[in-house]
């Protein structure tokens, strides 16, 4: 039985909106204000953050997260497989935006032997797909850190193991 899972749609537009507000932005200022030799570097090299966010971005959005009984895989321009038996290492982080841990992201990193997967919690079904990955590799004796424990926990998921 295969799943496939994507990327939310407002999501990817939201990003899209920020890079071309930062392109404008510093393309703007470049190409208009003509600022001295120094700003213009620093400003060039913002507009590059943002073209580099735009193209994570267009890969992500051609990206699809396969889930099959025998591994898990991406699809798309960066494409990695893992098999369940080549699963090594399970790491959730949690990224906060602000102090108090309110508002932020989770990624989900996936090891194998030859690679990594690693999925944003803006993926569509991310508790599932997390649950899954935690389920395959409690059966393969991997163990978890006490944060990856955490914020497992913080999802709803229960692991057990620690690193």
């Amino acid at each position: 039985m295969n799943k496939v899972l994507r990327y939310a749609t407002g999501t990817l537009v939201a990003r899209y909106l920020r890079a071309a507000v930062g392109l404008t932005i510093t393309l703007g200022l470049l190409l208009r204000a003509r600022p001295a030799p120094g700003l213009s570097w620093i400003i060039a090299g913002t507009a590059i953050l943002f073209l580099l966010y735009l193209g994570q971005t267009v890969v992500r959005q051609l990206t699809r997260i396969e889930i099959e009984e025998s591994g898990i895989r991406t699809l798309g321009p960066l494409g990695v497989a893992i098999r369940w038996e080549a699963l090594r290492a399970v790491h959730l982080g949690y990224y906060s935006t602000h102090s108090d841990r309110r508002g932020g992201w989770m990624q989900l990193e996936i090891r194998g032997t030859r690679g990594a997967i690693r999925v944003e919690s803006t993926l569509e079904d991310f508790t599932r797909l997390a649950t899954r990955v935690v389920r395959e590799a409690q059966a393969r004796g991997c163990t978890f850190d006490a944060a990856t424990r955490e914020n497992l926990a913080l999802l709803g998921v229960a692991a057990n193991g620690s690193a």
